[in-house]
């Protein structure tokens, strides 16, 4: 009788050991998972990174030509006639973009705009679609004007990436701080504008 106790007592006492091992190893596994969710996150912020940073030095100082753009009531307008108040903020964007990337990065220039004189900010946009950017223009509630451009005047920038871009032109065409919005990294742009601000605009 007292064989088959400790004999059940011991059964017990194993299976309650390889239960609390089975939870422990569990564990482990969320933690190892875990770790390598982490490190890939990580890993992706890093080339995004590594990316902005090839793309604003291969871009760096790029002069401009001077093109026509048409604002809202279809009267065209040269580039250079909106820079006579200095340097300007340029917002870049193309109806072939990814939408949420667009979206990012118009909330990401709202915030900016406050502090930025209307007259000193374009935003352009290709006349691929111009019903498209005329919705997401009031769909985002956007108070300053969106001006067209054919798109190729823009076509040997950031082709390959197909992304929206933001730079700083002066009165000489001439393309300045080059920055690419990432929407998985929201503090950076915030980082970005804060110092196009401060280095053209205060």
């Amino acid at each position: 009788m007292m064989k088959r106790f400790l004999l059940s007592f011991l059964l017990v006492a194993l299976s309650f050991a390889a239960i609390f091992s089975y939870i422990r190893w569990v564990n482990k596994q969320s933690e190892v998972e875990v770790l390598t969710d982490q490190k890939r996150n990580y890993e992706q912020i890093l080339s995004l990174l590594f990316g902005n940073m090839r793309m604003h030095y291969t871009y760096a100082d790029r002069q401009l030509e001077d093109i026509v753009l048409t604002n809202k009531s279809k009267e065209e307008i040269w580039l250079s006639d909106l820079l006579k108040e200095g340097d300007a903020l340029v917002f870049k964007f193309s109806s072939s973009n990814c939408s949420t990337c667009i979206q990012s990065g118009f909330t990401d220039l709202k915030q900016i705009a406050k502090n930025i004189p209307q007259e000193r900010l374009i935003v352009l946009a290709d006349k691929s679609n111009k019903r498209e950017i005329q919705a997401l223009s009031n769909s985002m509630n956007l108070v300053y004007p969106i001006y067209l451009v054919n798109d190729t005047a823009f076509s040997y920038i950031l082709r390959d990436e197909n992304v929206p871009f933001v730079f700083v032109i002066g009165e000489d065409l001439r393309m300045k701080d080059l920055f690419i919005p990432m929407k998985e990294l929201p503090d950076y742009s915030d980082t970005y504008y804060r110092i196009v601000w401060k280095k053209y605009f205060q």
